[in-house]
């Protein structure tokens, strides 16, 4: 063996042994040098093929000249790290074929009728609805509920399609699970146990926009809050229309890294059939073979980063992050919801009698038609009916929350002192124990124009002295900065409470959300001095008893604060978390001071 193998050997041999053995030192090589983490990773590779190399050329030496031996052994070892994992790649593409199904197109979109089979991976559960039920079934989400609207369509069978088999899924046949459960549409007052959809974080589906997803998700509350209910039953075992999704894989799903064969089929795959077959499928199916040429690679994450073959897909890329649900709204016909110039005088009828209605509840359906109806009165003026009711809406405790809250500031441009009103009496009326939701409403007052709180009103100064209420009043807090130096005794008490009470082991019969609410107050509080500036100085003292002592970046924002007020900054320590020296850290807070923006450098809440 030559001096030259023998040394690439001894070098590449030891440096394998630690990267297999210990993992963990490639990660940490690549976070502290670059180079040495790549060096490590690939140690195993090299190693690897120098072995294979010299075996070769060990094996050329009985019939080769010495000046032979290394190209021959060169040429050979490319070619079997080549034709080596050819092999696998080839056994790849015959188990990849022998799972797929032909895609189909429908020629137009369907339109689902008559009783539904939704299945898909993960269904939702029914957390809404829990405590009601007593027990938490697959829920009626918003695909559920689009389809249970389509005329035609008596119910939606909600099941998970994670265990089928690949015959199953050829077949259209599968079980139900224990947590399956069917969904109908009753006319009101009919169902014994009326359910609230699952709409939580979704607006829509079917919708080319937000607002249009919005305006779907506002019509569906406009019919649950006054025609229809939602009711659930045992899940039936017939369907008419099946519409499935899912994954699927032929063994298991984390096989050995270090096994030499092609790793099982996965596919991912949409189908909508009827009781005569497909009617609409996306079959898609990836094989992973070694990879070309034959290596040894690392994978896994920070937790669990390790080494095996390396492999390549075969077959289609199902890491591209797409739902197997994603060609729904290219398959499926649903009815279009009636046009703005119907939906807005439905919508300000409803609106108006649940409010005169006092049995009608803080989680009746109709005030989730609220989004909708914001978006309905974009773009024109608003008219003094509208005006009225939107008034009402924002003082009405029932309503839980507001969303698209800054929309409210457009719609009143021309009356905003009524707007600041009404906000002020809904956060005055909240209980302690308020929804936290409605956070963003108060939070929609820092957006008046400048020096709007210069003056407060009664009932402003009263929601400021409230410890429990004001935390929904971000906003308020942060433009008592108008005020200017007469505002610092208020925002130093405000920092001072809401730091001591978040700091206290909260009572578990308490609102959970407390110690968020108070943080928002306290950052509130540290905006408000910040846009204040030096004029807040004599409040240094008793804010320096407040620096966080948490996170780097909750403590940088407080030391630019103090900066602004006045704190040397030499007396000013960089937060442990952060990178850099306390030099840098003090040229960055010079450099953002030299910047100054009101508009942004103090932050938004």
């Amino acid at each position: 063996m030559p001096r030259w193998l023998k040394l690439y050997l001894s070098v590449t041999g030891p440096l394998a042994l630690v990267a297999l053995a210990m993992p963990g030192l490639v990660v940490f090589g690549l976070f502290l040098l670059i180079i040495p983490g790549l060096i490590l990773g690939f140690a195993p590779t090299a190693f690897l093929w120098g072995c294979i190399f010299a075996a070769l050329r060990w094996l050329g030496a009985r019939w080769l000249a010495e000046r032979w031996r290394t190209p021959a052994a060169l040429v050979a070892t490319i070619a079997l790290l080549i034709a080596f994992p050819t092999i696998s790649i080839l056994e790849a593409r015959e188990r990849a074929a022998l799972y797929d199904l032909p895609d189909r197109i429908p020629a137009a979109p369907i339109r689902p009728t008559g009783d539904i089979r939704l299945e898909s991976r993960l269904p939702r559960w029914d957390n809404p609805n829990r405590n009601l039920l007593g027990f938490r079934p697959y829920s009626c989400d918003n695909l559920c509920l689009a389809l249970l609207f389509e005329p035609g369509v008596r119910s939606v069978t909600v099941n998970s399609s994670a265990r089928l088999s690949h015959g199953e899924i050829t077949d259209g046949i599968g079980r139900l699970d224990g947590y399956s459960r069917t969904y109908r549409l009753l006319p009101k007052g009919q169902c014994a146990m009326p359910l609230d959809p699952d709409l939580v974080g979704r607006d829509g589906l079917y919708g080319t926009t937000p607002e249009e997803n919005r305006a779907i998700a506002a019509y569906w509350a406009l019919r649950l809050g006054n025609d229809v209910c939602l009711a659930g039953e045992t899940a039936r075992t017939g369907w008419d229309v099946l519409i499935r999704s899912g994954e699927w894989t032929s063994g298991a799903p984390f096989p050995n890294p270090w096994s030499l064969s092609p790793q099982p089929a996965v596919a991912r795959y949409f189908e909508v059939r009827d009781r005569r077959g497909p009617l609409a499928r996306r079959f898609e199916v990836s094989v992973r073979a070694l990879s070309l040429p034959f290596v040894i690679a690392s994978m896994g994450g920070l937790e669990n980063f390790r080494f095996g073959w390396g492999f390549g897909t075969i077959g289609a890329n199902l890491n591209d992050g797409r739902s197997p649900d994603g060609p729904l709204d290219h398959v499926l016909r649903f009815s279009p919801i009636p046009a703005r110039s119907e939906f807005l005088p439905m919508l300000r009828t409803s609106l108006q009698a649940a409010l005169a209605d006092p049995d009608r509840g803080r989680e009746d359906a109709v005030f989730a038609s609220l989004k909708g109806y914001l978006d309905a009165l974009k773009g024109a003026p608003l008219p003094s009916a509208d005006r009225a009711l939107l008034l009402a809406l924002v003082r009405e405790p029932r309503v839980a929350t507001v969303d698209q809250a800054y929309q409210l500031r457009d719609l009143f441009a021309d009356d905003l002192p009524a707007l600041r009103a009404a906000i002020v009496v809904r956060l005055l009326a909240l209980p302690i124990s308020g929804d936290s939701r409605t956070q963003s409403l108060g939070n929609t007052l820092s957006g008046w124009p400048d020096a709007a709180f210069t003056t407060l009103s009664a009932d402003e100064a009263r929601l400021l002295r409230d410890p429990d209420r004001r935390t929904r009043a971000a906003g308020l807090i942060k433009r008592l900065a108008d005020q200017g130096g007469a505002a610092v005794p208020l925002l130093l008490e405000i920092a001072q409470t809401h730091r001591q009470r978040r700091n206290i082991v909260m009572d578990p019969d308490q609102e959970r959300s407390r110690p968020e609410a108070d943080d928002n107050a306290v950052d509130a509080a540290r905006i408000a001095l910040c846009l204040i500036g030096s004029a807040a100085r004599s409040a240094l003292p008793a804010l320096e008893l407040l620096t966080p002592t948490g996170g780097g970046f909750e403590k940088m924002d407080w030391d630019r604060m103090m900066l602004r007020l006045g704190k040397p900054l030499t007396r000013i320590e960089k937060p442990e978390s952060l990178s850099g020296t306390t030099e840098s850290y003090r040229r960055n807070l010079a450099d953002w001071q030299a910047r100054f923006d009101p508009a942004r450098s103090c932050g938004r809440l």
